[in-house]
């Protein structure tokens, strides 16, 4: 007997169990990063779905029973991811709760006095006049939303396919 043969048989043996393991490795993984692909797509669609229904329903309810008023401008908030907010305290409303704006022109300063749309039932749902309640932050959100609202079932199918022909690779080597 051979140093060759005791160490587990011909070099060509050793290679094909040592391929025979790493594809069951790698099938496993590739298996879980199309779950993790599918389940990712459908809460980013989820989210962008979200926060697109809640931009327009926004702008929906302003437009049908606003009620024009004046508010007090108390500051800007700066954040370093997103659009900064203006802190407003609506003069109408009796609650004393600040407003925040994402969209509002350049007369809007600290101290100084805007008029404003806001929804009397929520009065959190405000927006100066003249100002549209739209800006690039939802437009990139809406896009995204759609186009992966577009895309997902494709990518669901052809997921599923994979999935469906890997479970009928493993059965048929399972009894084949």
């Amino acid at each position: 007997m051979t140093a060759r043969s005791r160490a587990g048989g011909t070099t060509a043996g050793r290679w094909s169990a040592a391929r025979g393991r790493l594809r069951a490795q790698v099938g496993g993984s590739r298996t879980r990063d199309i779950w993790g692909a599918v389940v990712g797509l459908v809460m980013f669609v989820g989210f962008g779905c979200w926060f697109v229904v809640d931009a327009v329903t926004t702008q929906v309810a302003l437009a049908t029973h606003g009620v024009e008023g004046t508010a007090f401008v108390l500051g800007r908030d700066h954040h370093r991811r997103g659009p900064d907010e203006l802190s407003i305290l609506v003069a109408d409303v009796d609650d004393g709760r600040p407003s925040e704006l994402q969209h509002w022109n350049d007369d809007a300063r600290p101290g100084s006095t805007i008029d404003v749309v806001y929804d009397p039932r929520d009065p959190g749902r405000v927006r100066q006049v003249g100002v549209p309640g739209w800006g690039w932050w939802e437009s990139l959100f809406s896009a995204a939303a759609l186009i992966c609202l577009a895309l997902g079932p494709i990518v669901v199918v052809e997921s599923s396919r994979e999935l469906a022909r890997r479970r009928r690779d493993r059965r048929a080597a399972r009894t084949g």
